[in-house]
């Protein structure tokens, strides 16, 4: 068995004003840390565009779920415009039943 947190991954590419993450692999209770890391490396966003790719989520449960809303509503607080690009069906489920796709723009 594979453990989650092996297959969880987190790449931040800045481009101008816009900063894109790439998400990859399960968000869980043991990738969140390493979830809020990733997102945190992201630094000063005041003004810019960060896009969070969620393509490549095969999974999200509620820790992990938890710790996507808390580390991209700072990056929001901080005055980054962030948005979410490309989920899946599972995921575009998950964030209308929990209201994240009213917080953060689903693209």
């Amino acid at each position: 068995m594979t453990d989650s947190t092996e297959s969880f991954g987190c790449e931040v590419h800045s481009e101008g004003a816009r900063v894109s993450v790439v998400l990859r692999g399960e968000i869980d209770a043991y990738s969140a840390d390493r979830l809020r890391s990733g997102i945190a490396s992201v630094g000063d966003v005041g003004g810019r565009h960060v896009v969070v790719d969620v393509s490549r989520v095969g999974f999200v449960d509620s820790s992990g779920l938890s710790a996507l809303v808390t580390s991209l509503g700072s990056l929001r607080d901080a005055g980054g415009v962030v948005s979410l690009s490309s989920p899946t069906r599972q995921l575009v489920k998950l964030f209308e039943i929990t209201g994240v796709s009213r917080l953060f723009p689903v693209e």
